[in-house]
């Protein structure tokens, strides 16, 4: 295993020092990579007292990449020095003497190696700094560009409050609204009512509701049940019912046993249909016309969500792709093509989860999951643009942001 060759050359008084092997993509065409040329940049814009590091990808190969302005000089290893430390280790624990030139590489190599380690995170620059620089950002650290932000931000809430001032809530938006705010607060109502709305579709069987009462009533009982031990025993975390509401749910469970199974249940399905068409525009996008009609007498824009976005099959994420595209084909029956709201986006609007267009979404594994999630987000991105319709990824969870940015 022979140890690598050190180069330096200087392009506008900058010195790169490299490994030779890799000069054909770190200096490609004789002149830096750009971004390498960007870090270098960078550096000179934050003045000549701040040394740092940072991982920059080329050709899908990552190198660390040391900067000192103070020398003008970057100094390029591989990722987190790995292979310089292994090198160096099967070298000096070498018991074969070895030669002058050997010696000498090995001395330019440790010398690479303390050039990229010494610096000190703690005079780094920040995320923030390198992402502003990066995209030409307003920088938000200095005073005057953050004081003409926050002055427009605060002209942007007020014509945004006096916005959304302007439409008035049905009353049957304001009840779901209070009920969707308690099963936010209160753990008790979250766990037992919704599992109840969650077995709810699966007694559609049951014909003259006993089931549905049944279950409801039990529901009721449980909840008020642990609503009155955690008051007793005073634990902390879950909070029980706060008296109004447990004197309600009595209410409740008192009304409930009384109407005959029948009634009950008729009654419960409708307010769960009506509640469900607040967020379920219909079955498909054919069926959704009334839903979406309503939501544009009453000027409300609204994004369009395909559900079933949990996919464990290659099956489930084919119809998932499917489902996207003929929401996107179907919108234009609807929604006239090309109209835009007050904000300039289109009124016809899908969110898609990228996570969903394919049942091996691994963020650990970022090659294979491009080549199963890019082709089918860059069609629909397309078909999109030709429909005139407007795309929202969706953030999901924490730990696929990074791929799902890279991938888009």
């Amino acid at each position: 295993m022979g140890l690598p060759v050190v180069k330096r050359k200087v392009f506008n008084e900058w010195m790169i020092c490299y490994y030779e092997e890799f000069e054909h993509l770190l200096l490609p065409e004789n002149s830096p990579h750009s971004d390498i040329q960007l870090l270098i940049n960078f550096a000179q814009s934050l003045g000549l007292a701040k040394g740092f590091r940072r991982e920059v990808i080329v050709a899908s190969f990552p190198f660390l990449c040391a900067l000192r302005p103070e020398e003008k000089t970057i100094y390029i290893g591989t990722r987190r020095l790995s292979r310089e430390l292994a090198l160096l280790k099967v070298h000096e624990s070498s018991i074969s003497v070895i030669d002058q030139e050997a010696d000498k590489k090995l001395f330019i190599l440790k010398e690479h190696i303390e050039k990229i380690s010494s610096l000190s995170t703690a005079q780094f620059p920040s995320e923030i700094e390198w992402v502003t620089y990066k995209n030409n950002l307003p920088n938000l650290l200095k005073k005057d560009e953050w004081k003409d932000v926050d002055e427009q931000s605060k002209l942007l809430l007020k014509k945004l409050i006096k916005e959304v001032g302007d439409y008035r809530s049905t009353f049957f938006e304001k009840v779901s609204d209070y009920g969707l705010t308690l099963t936010a607060q209160y753990d008790l109502i979250r766990v037992h009512l919704l599992k109840f709305l969650a077995l709810l579709p699966s007694l559609d069987h049951d014909k003259n509701g006993a089931e549905v009462k049944r279950n409801l009533i039990e529901s009721l009982r449980r909840l008020k049940s642990d609503s009155d031990h955690l008051t007793q025993n005073k634990k902390r975390g879950v909070r029980p019912l706060p008296l109004y509401l447990s004197v309600l749910f009595s209410i409740i469970n008192f009304f409930a046993n009384l109407l005959p199974a029948p009634i009950l249940a008729a009654c419960v399905r409708y307010a769960v249909r009506a509640m469900a068409k607040r967020f379920i525009a219909g079955e498909s996008i054919s069926t959704s016309d009334k839903t979406l009609r309503e939501l544009r007498l009453s000027q409300r824009n609204a994004t369009l969500d395909q559900l079933g976005e949990l996919v464990v099959s290659a099956r489930e994420a084919d119809e998932y792709f499917e489902k996207v595209l003929n929401l996107i084909h179907g919108l234009k029956h609807h929604i006239p093509k090309g109209e835009k709201n007050s904000a300039g986006i289109f009124s016809a609007h899908v969110s898609i989860k990228v996570s969903a267009l394919s049942h091996e979404f691994k963020p650990q594994a970022f090659e294979a999951t491009y080549s199963k999630v890019a082709p089918r987000l860059r069609r629909i991105l397309q078909e999109a643009k030709r429909e005139d319709v407007f795309i929202n990824i969706d953030a999901e969870h924490y730990h696929y942001r990074d791929v799902v940015l890279k991938i888009y």
